[in-house]
């Protein structure tokens, strides 16, 4: 390939990829202004919080996204009665695959499996009187001051 050839080449990729790179930041922008509205009504309050200090969070949930986790016990929808489950570990990934599995096991599988991986875990789950109750891992609470939302036992 001539000089000239190469020269126009990487000019024309060049432009080309900051023109993709504008239409991609234009349409991301519209979309959000448009769909704004939709984003504030769904906004869902917080069941609770707690203070992070170090470690990652992750929280595996139904509430947003409907029925996505998959029980591959039973390949059914996990979590019928699971609201949230939250982990806090020592990496992102570790606290992502916790949360996911709390979410599954429930509470008493679940929580023994991530005190086992030396992580911290809550959970909020239907009660049979159909309340909502927290449970948690040995010291989330204490470690991370969790405080519950009204409402949640």
């Amino acid at each position: 390939m001539k000089i000239l050839e190469k020269h126009v080449l990487s000019e024309f990729s060049r432009l080309l990829l900051m023109a993709l790179a504008g239409f991609v930041v234009l349409f991301i922008t519209v979309d959000l202004f448009e769909n704004i509205d939709t984003l504030i009504a769904h906004k869902v309050p917080p069941l609770a919080s707690f203070v992070l200090r170090d470690g990652f969070v992750g929280t595996s949930a139904a509430d947003q996204k409907g029925a996505h986790i998959l029980d591959p016990r039973t390949g059914e929808p996990a979590g019928r009665s699971v609201v949230c489950a939250t982990v806090v570990a020592r990496t992102g990934m570790e606290a992502d695959a916790l949360s996911t599995a709390l979410y599954v096991l429930g509470a008493d599988a679940g929580l023994a499996l991530v005190e086992r991986r030396g992580a911290w875990g809550f959970l909020v789950e239907h009660s049979p009187d159909g309340r909502r109750v927290a449970r948690t891992s040995s010291g989330f609470t204490e470690r991370l001051g969790l405080v519950l939302a009204p409402g949640i036992a």
